[in-house]
């Protein structure tokens, strides 16, 4: 049998149930229903199942909210009827069922019931199955621990989307990085037994070049400049910038966009042994520039840059880069929005559209130009973190444009987890600004 749960706005109640028979009015008065966003209730039958669901949604406020009444319900089928308020988000409030029925089972056993619900027609079930898979394949790379999760592993995640989309695939593993010219990446890496690795994954031979990086390090120790216990705990997700990128490759890939896709995962442990990296050493990028290093903890910038120095040679018509990079990021934003830096304000407008269309808010911060003398260095042509001690995320990103010749760039600065759960997001790896570059990209394509 199939539940329908009945969608409306407050203002519709009262004619909703106005127009129910007398056992439902009589069920939802006695419960002391009110219905304000996100309430629900449970109505069953006189046999005792289920007969139906009501949950109240303002259309002005997160479709989201759904995950909540998701965990409520048993297993079983379910079907959307949705008032009219409602209606023209129907595709959202499926998607974020099908999210919030996300479980982590590669290291427990779970019996959670399927809860099934019936696609309406009016959903595009393409786009859905890609961008429900994409975020679920976020989420389980990013929850994976890094003695399952090494760089070889997630390049060998990046390059499984081969499979189903044939495209050119180039890997530089160990000492191969330093012949290919990928200098940063090995330093990095090179104090981990589990080598550093770079894939370079293309797709696609027209339209526009979309060049995809993410930061790959797949456990953080800090290095020398060790972390304290409580913020090396959480470090598995440093590769979430990585499953980023391999989530927005694999839904434009299966959405089949107009365009070239090149994608690239630096991969890399930061690690402690004889041959670590140290704070004062200098080193020379694939770009030629110098970069002295103020702090081994800041190892994921190093990473990127030669990244983006390479993506600027295949002279991309835009860069986007997704990153677990500053501290300072989460302290401005907290830790479910990302910021991001573009030097591009059409593409910042296309973000911000983006952004309201999906729920999905991410907020941009200036790269401003008068900070770049806090990245001078008396010995090389730049230091790493910089002298000041404020507005990291800035002047971290001001560090990475130093790798980017002209062309459009997007940086998002991420946090890549859910520190509690909401809305039917669980606690854990998450995707966190996916949807709202996909919505821009398609966007951009398009113009």
């Amino acid at each position: 049998m199939t539940v329908h749960i009945h969608v409306f706005s407050e203002s519709e109640f009262d004619q909703w149930l106005d127009k129910s028979d007398k056992y439902i009015d009589r069920w939802v008065k006695s419960h002391g229903y009110a219905p304000s966003h996100g309430a629900s209730l449970i109505i069953p039958s006189t046999s005792g199942d289920i007969a139906s669901v009501i949950i109240c949604l303002n259309p002005k406020k997160a479709a989201r909210t759904i995950g909540k009444l998701v965990h409520k319900l048993p297993g079983g089928k379910y079907k959307l009827s949705v008032a009219d308020d409602n209606h023209h988000r129907i595709h959202a409030l499926t998607l974020y069922w099908n999210l919030a029925c996300y479980q982590f089972s590669q290291y427990k056993e779970l019996n959670s019931p399927e809860r099934q619900l019936i696609t309406d027609k009016q959903v595009d079930e393409d786009l859905l199955n890609a961008q429900t898979s994409a975020v679920f394949m976020v989420r389980d790379l990013i929850n994976t621990p890094a003695h399952d999760m090494t760089p070889t592993k997630l390049c060998d995640y990046a390059q499984s989307l081969n499979a189903s989309y044939q495209g050119k695939v180039k890997r530089y593993t160990g000492d191969e990085l330093l012949e290919a010219g990928f200098p940063l990446v090995h330093t990095v890496g090179r104090a981990s037994e589990n080598i550093p690795e770079l894939i370079v994954c293309n797709w696609g031979d027209k339209g526009p070049l979309i060049s995809i990086i993410g930061k790959g390090v797949t456990f953080d120790s800090g290095g020398l400049n060790i972390k304290p216990s409580r913020y090396m705990y959480p470090m598995k997700k440093d590769m979430g910038g990585a499953a980023h990128a391999i989530g927005l490759a694999h839904m434009m890939l299966a959405t089949k966009q107009p365009c070239r896709i090149q994608l690239i995962v630096p991969a890399a442990e930061n690690s402690i042994s004889s041959n670590a990296y140290r704070p004062s050493d200098v080193l020379k990028s694939r770009s030629g520039k110098t970069i002295e290093v103020g702090d081994t903890d800041a190892e994921g910038r190093l990473l990127l840059a030669d990244s983006l120095t390479y993506a600027c040679e295949s002279s991309p018509d835009l860069i986007i880069d997704f990153a677990t990079l500053t501290g300072a990021a989460r302290v401005a934003m907290g830790p479910d929005v990302p910021c991001y830096f573009t030097n591009s304000d059409e593409v910042a407008q296309h973000i911000k559209d983006g952004s309201e269309l999906h729920e999905d808010q991410v907020w941009r911060m200036p790269l401003v130009d008068s900070y770049r003398e806090f990245i001078g260095s008396q010995i090389a042509d730049v230091h790493s973190t910089g002298s000041e001690p404020y507005g990291g995320a800035i002047i971290t990103s001001l560090f990475l444009q130093e790798f980017v010749s002209a062309t459009n760039w997007v940086h998002l600065d991420i946090n890549a987890v859910n520190n509690r759960t909401r809305d039917g997001q669980p606690k854990g790896g998450e995707a966190q600004g996916l949807m709202c570059i996909f919505d821009m990209l398609t966007e951009w394509i398009k113009r």
